[in-house]
């Protein structure tokens, strides 16, 4: 991963903005900032950000044992978990599973290749941190608060990507992100059991065309 992507995720593990946006933070109980993972080749490479709300309540042991999410409180330890990508390997929510079928899709040269995916796509947040009182609460003035701070400045790491906001409370974040990248498009969540929706069908048209110009101008 890129130096300068890695030192920022790090540095989001000791946030300055957790008083200010509602955000738990307490790694024993599975409440770090997280919910990102890919970005593993040079950040020129990477030619999708899918960009989602926020990370879910952490996995506890009576439901996902395998999955259980306990963090040391150390943050270079801590992000060495999260960008383990273990959450999107196993497909464990529809949220996880669907986003698998849609880079099967948007890569179908790498179809079942998830490691090879990665190489070319940022999965993140318009908001890294969960709260425990109910992501209804989250409202916009306080999600922007971690999408400027945070989403913006990945963005601006990956000069080749089309930027994808999944979901309505990610396309709050639009007009932040468009003053950084104007290559847009919306859709709604892929935390939907009835995956893919008619706008999936057409983002997945859009980044696959996106995808395949710039490893073709690439390569």
């Amino acid at each position: 991963m890129e130096k300068q992507l890695r030192t920022m995720l790090v540095n989001m593990q000791t946030c300055s903005n957790f008083k200010d946006c509602g955000a738990d933070y307490a790694p024993k109980k599975g409440h770090v900032p997280r919910g990102f993972s890919g970005a593993t080749c040079n950040p020129d490479e990477v030619y999708l950000v899918i960009v989602s709300a926020q990370p879910s309540k952490p996995f506890t042991k009576d439901k996902k044992p395998f999955l259980e999410e306990i963090y040391s409180g150390d943050p270079v330890r801590d992000v060495d978990v999260v960008l383990g990508a273990e959450y999107l390997r196993s497909s464990a929510t529809d949220y996880h599973a669907n986003i698998r079928t849609f880079l099967d899709d948007v890569f179908p040269q790498f179809c079942g290749d998830f490691d090879r995916q990665l190489k070319h796509v940022w999965v993140t947040q318009s908001r890294h941190c969960s709260i425990s009182y109910g992501f209804e609460k989250i409202d916009e003035s306080v999600r922007l608060i971690c999408s400027r701070k945070h989403l913006v400045e990945q963005v601006r790491l990956f000069p080749n990507a089309i930027v994808l906001l999944a979901g309505k409370k990610p396309q709050q974040a639009e007009g932040v992100v468009r003053e950084i990248n104007q290559n847009i498009i919306c859709c709604s969540s892929f935390a939907l059991e009835d995956f893919p929706h008619d706008d999936h069908l057409t983002a997945e048209r859009r980044c696959k065309d996106h995808v395949d110009r710039m490893i073709a101008e690439r390569s």
